[in-house]
């Protein structure tokens, strides 16, 4: 199933808003009579005609990198708090970390 562009949505409520033809519409949009229909519908509920944003299950890979982008965020916060308590002691372990750093 593809999705219709917001532009062909717009031609869509256009037509029937002039009092065309279902048919007649499907025919020069290039789309079948029941997404003419659809459109329409969903025009009168909501007054608005933008799609819907896809919704479904995220791919394995996707799972990883949310992970992995997870897990780097926390060490990254990890890192934060680690080098704010070198700086406040001020010991010479922290003198000989910022040296190397």
């Amino acid at each position: 199933m593809k999705v219709i562009i917001l532009e062909k949505r717009e031609m869509v409520i256009a037509a029937k808003q002039r009092g065309e033809a279902i048919k007649e519409i499907s025919k020069w949009v290039g789309i079948c009579p029941k997404s003419v229909y659809n459109i329409w519908q969903i025009y009168m509920k909501n007054g608005d005609v933008k799609p819907k944003i896809p919704i479904g299950k995220i791919s394995k890979i996707g799972m990883e990198k949310l992970y992995y982008t997870q897990m780097n965020f926390k060490s990254k916060v990890f890192l934060q708090k680690v080098i704010k308590k070198l700086i406040c002691k001020k010991t010479f372990m922290s003198y000989l970390f910022f040296s190397i750093c």
